[in-house]
């Protein structure tokens, strides 16, 4: 791992714990065993780390989200390998996942980077236009979808690490859940 990914993942993990306005840059340096001018020749702020441990999470979720997802898959078998595919990476990346939930709709991610991460996720976008065009899911906006997938994503993940394990059953059951809550 090279020193710019340490700095992200300790960021990462102590803004997590702490927070932003907690976590003082002196300390990510020093966890991360990197010195305070190697974060700020990376980072010149840490709103600029941040923002870049927001990109990093999100095109990782976004790469496992569409893993093995073809247009040839019917609009809902693809809807549900997505569901999946995101609620494993959730459960493999506890704590990407919650620096997500910390993050998500916060002050600190600035609207370049929103933009440039909706970008990762176009695929899903057209997906779900394409699905309510066939009336197959409820006519909703991008953002109410949005936090439709990520309540019910966020309440499943949670009983998965109760559990300490990716249950099958509980996996069928969440996409059901969601598939209820978006369905036409």
């Amino acid at each position: 791992m090279d020193k710019k990914e340490q700095i992200i993942k300790t960021g990462m993990k102590l803004f997590v714990k702490q927070g932003f306005e907690n976590t003082p840059t002196s300390q990510i340096s020093k966890e991360a065993k990197v010195g305070t001018g190697t974060l700020f020749h990376h980072f010149k702020t840490k709103d600029d780390l941040v923002n870049e441990i927001y990109t990093y999470v999100k095109k990782s979720m976004a790469n496992a989200s569409f893993k093995n997802v073809n247009e040839k898959m019917g609009i809902k078998d693809q809807i549900k390998l997505i569901w999946n595919n995101l609620m494993e990476w959730g459960f493999k990346n506890r704590n990407e996942n919650q620096f997500l939930e910390r993050f998500y709709g916060s002050t600190y991610i600035n609207k370049l980077t929103i933009e440039q991460m909706q970008s990762e996720f176009k695929y899903a976008g057209k997906l779900f236009e394409n699905a309510k065009k066939n009336n197959i899911i409820r006519d909703i906006s991008p953002e109410l979808l949005e936090s439709i997938t990520f309540a019910i994503n966020r309440s499943f993940l949670a009983e998965f690490y109760k559990k300490k394990k990716f249950d099958k059953k509980l996996l069928k059951q969440s996409f059901e859940m969601y598939w209820n809550a978006i369905k036409k």
